[in-house]
C-alpha cells in the first residue's frame, strides 16, 4: 500500500470517528436522532417481577422471553410516548399496563401474575389415619388441630382477632403494612401512604408540569358491590386481597387503567383472614387454605 493510499485511509478513518463519535455519547447518555436529524432526550421502562418463562410484549410485539435471571427487565431509549406492556405465561393470567416514558427518567412497573387454576385444600375437621394392632390395620379418625385453630381464628370472639384482619376496614381505622394503609367505602378500595414525601413509593407519584407530583392516598378500583372484608396479600404491599360477594380476588393497588381483578376463590358469600401468611377461606361451614 503506498503512502498516499495509507494518508486516505487514515483520514477516513479519522472523519468516521468524529462523525460516530458524539452518536455514540448521545446514546449512552439516553439520547437518539429523531425525524429531521433532531436530537430527542430518552426515557425507559421497568418492568418487575415477572415469572419465569414468560414472554414480554411491547406494543403488541415479542420483546423477550424471560428467564429466572431476568425477571426483572429494563427497556431503555425509549422515546417519549406511552407504551403497552403485556406479559404472558402459559397457566397464568395475563398482565398488561399503558405505561408513559419521559425523557430522562424511568416508569417503573411491578407485574402481577396469578395462575389461572388456584388449588383451595379444605381444612378437614377430621384427619384419616391407620393403625396396626398385630395383624390388623384398621382406619382411625382424629380430631385435626389446624381445623380448630381456622375456626378459632374465624371466631369474633377470639382474642386471636385484635391481631388479624378480617374487617372491611375504614379510612379511620384502615389496614396498615409499612406506612402503607389500604381501607373500603361501600364498593371502593382505598390505599394510603403515612410515610414522608420524600420517600413515597412509586405506586403514589406521577408526572406533572412542575416535576413530579406525589399524593397520600388514591382509589385503587371500584366493584359492583360492597366490600366485605380486604387485607394486603401475603408477602405483598401493593396488592389487596378482598371480598365481594360471592368472590375473593386480589388486585394491585397501581393504578393501572387495564387491571382487572384477580380471582382467588369462588363461593357463596365467603370471607377469609391471613394469618402466618396464610389465605384461609370461610364459606358456610366450609373452611379452607389456598395454595398460590
Amino acid at each position: 500500500m503506498t503512502i498516499v493510499k495509507r494518508r486516505i485511509l487514515t483520514g477516513c478513518f479519522v472523519l468516521l470517528f468524529f462523525v460516530l463519535a458524539p452518536l455514540i455519547i448521545f446514546y449512552a447518555n439516553g439520547t437518539i436522532m429523531g425525524e429531521g436529524w433532531n436530537i430527542l432526550a430518552t426515557g425507559g421502562i421497568s418492568v418487575r417481577g415477572m415469572k419465569s418463562g414468560a414472554e414480554l410484549y411491547v406494543d403488541g410485539k415479542l420483546k423477550d422471553n424471560i428467564s429466572f435471571f431476568t425477571r426483572d427487565y429494563f427497556l431503555k431509549n425509549l422515546k417519549p410516548d406511552t407504551y403497552t406492556i403485556l406479559v404472558k405465561k402459559e397457566g397464568y393470567n395475563e398482565w398488561t399496563n399503558q405505561i408513559r416514558v419521559y425523557a430522562n427518567m424511568v416508569s417503573e412497573s411491578n407485574v402481577f401474575m396469578l395462575p389461572t387454576k388456584i388449588i383451595t385444600t379444605e381444612v378437614k375437621k377430621f384427619l384419616e389415619t391407620t393403625e396396626e394392632n398385630g395383624t390388623t390395620t384398621k382406619t382411625v379418625f382424629k380430631l385435626n388441630p389446624d381445623y380448630d385453630m381456622v375456626k378459632t381464628i374465624f371466631s369474633s370472639s377470639s382474642v386471636l382477632v385484635k391481631y388479624i384482619s378480617n374487617s372491611p376496614g375504614i379510612k379511620e381505622n384502615p389496614i396498615e403494612k409499612r406506612n402503607i394503609s389500604v381501607w373500603s367505602q361501600d364498593d371502593d378500595v382505598f390505599i394510603g401512604w403515612k410515610g414522608g414525601p420524600d420517600s413515597s413509593p412509586t405506586i403514589f407519584c406521577e408526572d406533572s408540569d412542575f416535576g413530579i407530583k406525589c399524593r397520600d392516598q388514591f382509589k385503587v378500583y371500584s366493584f359492583e358491590e360492597k366490600i366485605n372484608g380486604l387485607d394486603f396479600f401475603p408477602g405483598e404491599s401493593e396488592v389487596v386481597v378482598v371480598a365481594v360477594g360471592n368472590n375473593i380476588y386480589a388486585i394491585e393497588a397501581e393504578e393501572n387503567p387495564n387491571k382487572k381483578p384477580q380471582i382467588l376463590y369462588h363461593g357463596k358469600k365467603p370471607n377469609f383472614i391471613i394469618f402466618n401468611d396464610i389465605i384461609y377461606i370461610k364459606d358456610g361451614d366450609f373452611f379452607g387454605q389456598i395454595g398460590i
